[in-house]
């Protein structure tokens, strides 16, 4: 009977241990990333893409930049879970400056794709 009941209390205390180890851990996995993903195409007013533009994420956690490929697309990873400004330049100009992306841990943001206005001539 002594036995059993020094086996009892080592099984009762070997789940109270692993009990309170997995209790510990469960917060960093029932949370989430705290990163995800922004992506999308950047074409200009006649549908081609716009190459070599600047992409910035600016927010309350950080910058983020990228630079559109030779098809108009860019991505930012690793992006703090937050809301940004999305800013699109090319050769020194503004094109887009648009508020209020928002971004969740573990997602992936896309943003489809983005006409970015011709700047205005010289002349006009």
């Amino acid at each position: 009977m002594l036995e059993r009941k020094r086996f009892l209390t080592l099984a009762a205390s070997a789940a109270l241990t692993l009990t309170t180890i997995a209790g510990l851990a469960a917060p960093a996995f029932a949370a989430g990333g705290q990163t995800g993903i922004v992506r999308g195409t950047v074409v200009d007013a006649s549908n081609a893409a716009l190459t070599g533009a600047d992409i910035m994420l600016t927010g309350p956690n950080g910058r983020y930049t990228a630079h559109t490929d030779a098809r108009g697309k860019f991505v930012l990873v690793g992006v703090l879970a937050d809301t940004y400004t999305l800013t699109i330049r090319k050769d020194g100009t503004v094109r887009i400056s648009q508020p209020g992306v928002g971004v969740v841990g573990d997602d992936t943001v896309d943003l489809g794709t983005i006409i970015a206005p011709n700047p205005p001539s010289a002349g006009s």
